[in-house]
C-alpha cells in the first residue's frame, strides 16, 4: 500500500505524494463508516478488512515520518491536518 512506499521512500515518497496519500485514507476511512453494509456479510468484511489495514497503514506513514527535525516539519504538519478526520474514524 501507499504506506509502505512512504516507509520504503521516506521523504522521497513524502515530498511528493504525504497529501493525496492520506487525502485517500481519508475518504477510505469515510466510505468504510458511513456506508451501511450490516446486511451483506461479504461487505461486512470487506469493510472490517479495509478499516484494519488503514489503521495500520496510517502508523506506517506516521512512522515514515521519523523524529520531528526541521527538514521534515512540514510533512509532519501535513499529517497533523489529517489528525481529526483520523481519530474520529479511530473513535
Amino acid at each position: 500500500m501507499l504506506g509502505d512506499l512512504s516507509l520504503i521512500f521516506g521523504d522521497i515518497f513524502n515530498n511528493k505524494y504525504l497529501n493525496e496519500t492520506l487525502l485517500i485514507y481519508q475518504m477510505a476511512a469515510q466510505a468504510s463508516v458511513e456506508t451501511k453494509f450490516e446486511k451483506d456479510p461479504e461487505l461486512t468484511e470487506y469493510f472490517i478488512t479495509l478499516r484494519r489495514e488503514l489503521v495500520e497503514q496510517y502508523g506506517v506513514v506516521l512512522v515514515s515520518l521519523g523524529e520531528p527535525i526541521e527538514s521534515n516539519k512540514h510533512l509532519q504538519s501535513i499529517f497533523l491536518n489529517y489528525a481529526p478526520q483520523l481519530f474520529a474514524f479511530l473513535h
